[in-house]
């Protein structure tokens, strides 16, 4: 099994912020378990899961708030 990665790394892979990444695993978009210390630990496939999601909201919006006519 894969190592599991922190808040921060996560972050730093995708690009976002640690504060993002804590909104998304509280709405549950991806998914953490919790240390001994309590702290967030994610599975190396959430930095996939993660991407995809990046990607599928950046091509909603801009299909979503363009004005271009096909």
């Amino acid at each position: 099994m894969d190592k599991p990665i922190t808040t921060k790394v996560l972050a730093e892979a995708t690009g976002v912020s640690p504060k993002t990444i804590r909104r998304y695993e509280r709405l549950g978009l991806i998914r953490a378990v919790r240390d001994f210390r309590g702290w967030r630990q994610f599975a190396p496939a959430e930095v996939e899961r993660l991407r995809a999601l990046l990607g599928w909201e950046v091509v909603n919006h801009s299909d979503t708030t363009s004005d271009a006519k096909p």
